[in-house]
C-alpha cells in the first residue's frame, strides 16, 4: 500500500474512533507509535487539518527534507516536508538517572520523627570534601581500590560514625564543598581542562547513585538534629551535576520542614550562627587563604561587624590546612577519594577523612569529631 494511503487509512481510523489514537490503533492492528506516526505525515501533508503531536521531550531535530513543485509562473510551493529527530544524549543520560533513583523510593516511609533532646545553642558542621563519586581507581596501580560503590560504602559509614558522635545541635549543616562527582557528563573529561577521567560506569549510573547517597546522608543528620540545611557547592569536576544534585534534593524534600536545600547557585557559601560567622567555596578560583579570608570580610560586611568568630572551609587541593588571615580560621579539608592512576603517578600523599565541627552562638568552635578512612577502605 501506497505511503499516502496508510496515512488515508489512519485519518479514518481516527475518525471512526472519535479522535482516539489507541483506538483506532487497534482498529487498524498496528501500534500507537505507528498511527502517532502516520498521523504526523498526515499534518505535513496538510490533510484533514491534523497537527502533529508536540516533540517528546529529550527529542531534538536533525534535520528537514521538504518537497517542492516548481511551477513557471507562482514560482515554488512546497508540497511535503519529512522532519528527521535523534533522542539528545546528555537529556538521555540525566533523565534516566534521575527516574531511576526516585524509582527506589516509591513508597518509601515517613521520616523519623525529631530528636527529643536538642541544643539550640550548638550547631554542627559536616563539611564533605572531595568525594569524587565515580572515580575508579585499581590498586594495583595506585594502591586503593576506589569504585562507585565503594565510595559510597566510606561516605555512609563516616557518616554515620559521625552523627552519632557529635554534639546533638539542634541545626546541622551539610555542607558539599564540591567534586562530589567526579564526571560531569558522559565525556568522562574535565569540562575545562579536558583531562581524561578514569570512570566506574556510565554517566547516568553515577548521578544516580549520587543522589541517592545525599538522600541518606540527609536521613542520618536527621535522625541526630532537628534542622538540617543543605549545600552543594559546585567544583571543577562537577559544575553541573551539582546543580542537578540540587534539584534532585529540593524535589525529594519539599514537603518536609525540617529540611532545607539552599539552591544558590553561587560560588561562595556563608551562614551566621549567632557571633559565629561561616563561609566557603571549593577553592579552585579563590585559590589563596588571603583571598578567602578577604571575601568574606567584603562580601559579608553586614555580618561581619556582628560576629566574633569566623571560620573559612574549602577543598579541591585534598589536603588538611589551617592558616589564620586577619581573624578568620581558613582550613583546608582532606579528600574521601582514593587517588586515582594519574594522582599516584604524581606522588600525592594526602589522607583520607571527614570531620563534624560544632560551633557555639556565643563561643566559637566548641569541638569537632573526625573519622579517618579505615583501612578496609583502603
Amino acid at each position: 500500500m501506497a505511503n499516502v494511503e496508510l496515512v488515508k487509512q489512519a485519518l479514518d481510523a481516527l475518525k471512526q474512533a472519535d479522535g482516539n489514537k489507541a483506538a483506532a490503533a487497534k482498529l487498524l492492528g498496528i501500534s500507537r507509535s505507528t498511527i502517532r506516526h502516520r498521523l504526523n505525515r498526515a499534518a505535513m501533508h496538510g490533510l484533514a487539518g491534523y497537527a502533529p503531536e508536540p516533540m517528546p521531550p529529550g527529542e531534538i531535530i536533525k534535520g528537514r527534507s521538504t518537497l517542492y513543485s516548481i511551477d513557471p509562473d507562482t514560482g515554488a510551493t512546497k508540497i511535503m516536508e519529512w522532519i528527521k529527530t535523534r533522542q539528545d544524549p546528555d537529556f538521555t543520560a540525566v533523565h534516566d538517572g534521575i527516574l531511576e533513583t526516585f524509582e527506589a523510593y516509591k513508597g518509601y516511609s515517613i521520616l523519623p520523627p525529631a530528636p527529643v533532646y536538642i541544643d539550640a545553642d550548638l550547631l554542627a558542621l559536616y563539611p564533605l570534601a572531595d568525594a569524587h563519586l565515580g572515580l575508579y581507581a585499581w590498586g594495583a596501580e595506585s594502591g586503593q581500590d576506589y569504585n562507585l560503590e565503594k565510595a559510597c560504602d566510606v561516605l555512609r559509614c563516616v557518616m554515620s560514625d559521625l552523627v552519632a558522635t557529635t554534639a546533638p545541635a539542634e541545626t546541622a549543616i551539610i555542607l558539599n564543598l564540591g567534586d562530589f562527582y567526579h564526571t560531569d557528563n558522559q565525556s568522562n573529561q574535565t569540562m575545562r581542562s579536558g583531562n581524561a577521567l578514569d570512570v566506574d560506569g556510565r554517566y547516568a549510573r553515577v548521578l544516580a547513585f549520587g543522589v541517592q547517597l545525599m538522600v541518606e546522608l540527609i536521613e542520618l543528620a536527621l535522625q541526630r538534629h532537628k534542622a538540617v540545611v543543605v549545600r552543594n557547592l559546585r567544583g571543577n569536576h562537577d559544575d553541573h551535576s551539582s546543580v542537578a544534585l540540587t534539584a534532585a534534593m529540593g524535589a525529594f524534600f519539599h514537603n518536609n520542614a525540617r529540611v532545607t536545600i539552599d539552591a544558590s547557585p553561587a560560588a561562595h557559601w556563608s551562614y551566621r550562627h549567632g557571633k559565629t560567622l561561616l563561609g566557603a567555596t571549593h577553592g579552585d578560583t579563590l585559590k589563596k587563604p588571603e583571598n578567602m579570608a578577604m571575601l568574606l570580610a567584603a562580601g559579608c560586611s553586614e555580618d561581619w561587624g556582628k560576629t566574633r568568630w569566623k571560620y573559612f572551609h574549602f577543598g579541591h587541593l585534598h589536603q588538611a590546612s589551617l592558616k589564620e588571615v586577619g581573624g578568620v580560621l581558613v582550613e583546608g579539608h582532606r579528600t574521601l577519594a582514593a587517588k586515582d592512576a594519574w594522582a599516584a603517578a604524581a606522588g600525592y600523599l594526602s589522607g583520607r577523612a571527614m570531620s563534624s565541627i560544632v560551633y557555639h552562638r556565643e563561643h566559637g568552635e566548641q569541638g569537632r569529631r573526625t573519622v579517618n578512612i579505615p583501612h578496609w577502605a583502603a
